[in-house]
């Protein structure tokens, strides 16, 4: 093999290290970018709440898809907690028909991993201290 061609062969090597090189870099780089964002939606998916055992839906229908769907996106604005039942009460307040009214999900700890019991909207006619009162009554006393 004549030396000219060694030089063209090594000189294709380089090129080619040289761009794989490039290649491996901008992964790295592309990784270090987003690699934060995945490892948030992993996170995310790990933290979710498991619904397979809830009644939520069966018993309150679109009103417990809606609780849901308010706690995971803005969390509770107010939770509660049951003591002899370790179990959590999370309350999304909102606003309708210029009424306060309350979310409720309640979710129960199994194996470190929350599940919930059921998702509702409480009732019309409750002011704050009224449901904090409904509350106590069920056991829960007020943790923020």
């Amino acid at each position: 093999m004549s030396t000219l061609k060694k030089f063209e062969r090594g000189q294709a090597l380089m090129e080619y290290s040289m761009m794989l090189f490039l290649m491996g870099a901008c992964a790295l780089i592309i990784l270090v970018l987003i690699g934060p964002a995945i490892g948030n939606q992993l996170e995310d998916a790990l933290l979710q709440i498991d619904v397979s055992k809830s009644h939520g839906v069966q018993r309150h229908g679109s009103q417990a898809i809606a609780v849901r769907i308010c706690h995971d996106q803005f969390g509770a604005d107010h939770v509660f907690y049951h003591e002899e039942w370790d179990r959590t009460a999370c309350i999304i307040e909102f606003e309708e028909n210029d009424k306060s009214r309350w979310g409720v999900r309640v979710l129960d700890k199994v194996k470190g991993k929350d599940v919930e019991v059921t998702a509702f909207i409480q009732k019309q006619g409750k002011t704050w201290s009224e449901f904090v009162e409904y509350m106590v009554s069920k056991g829960y006393e007020l943790v923020h």
